[in-house]
């Protein structure tokens, strides 16, 4: 009934890592990209130079909500990818949210009427054994 659990488990940490990958690589692309379109003013007084990292920190976290700046400033490459990697990666773990919300909760339900099921507690090596024990058996195992 719930033997797939370890392998639902494991493919989901591995989607959360593609999704938090997809959320640096935009990132770090963002900055780049907007570092390259605006570079620091030289000959300038245009605040120290932290300052302009930050803005373009800021501009790059904008790329995640899409609220991005409407200018007509010459973006590189590197900007144009993160302004379709950033939503793209927000929308990714606000659905695999949902998702997860959605089956945790189906699967709740089907245990509340279960009946004749074995619940291991722990995904170490002995709780595996002893669920890979009784499944062997024939046996319902949480």
């Amino acid at each position: 009934m719930f033997e797939h659990l370890a392998k639902d488990i494991t493919g989901a940490r591995i989607q959360w890592w593609i999704i938090l990958g997809l959320f640096l690589l935009a990132g770090t692309l963002g900055v780049v990209g907007y570092s390259i379109a605006y570079p620091p003013t030289a000959g300038t007084f245009s605040g120290p130079w932290w300052s302009n990292v930050f803005n373009n920190l800021y501009r790059t976290l904008l790329l995640f909500t899409m609220n991005t700046e409407a200018e007509t400033t010459d973006f590189k490459l590197a900007t144009h990818i993160a302004r379709f990697l950033a939503p793209a990666a927000t929308f990714s773990a606000l659905a695999k949210i949902l998702i997860h919300a959605a089956y945790s909760r189906a699967v709740l339900k089907r245990l509340r009427w279960g009946e004749q099921h074995i619940i291991v507690v722990g995904l170490g090596d002995l709780g595996q054994s002893i669920a890979g024990y009784y499944a062997g058996l024939g046996r319902k195992v949480v």
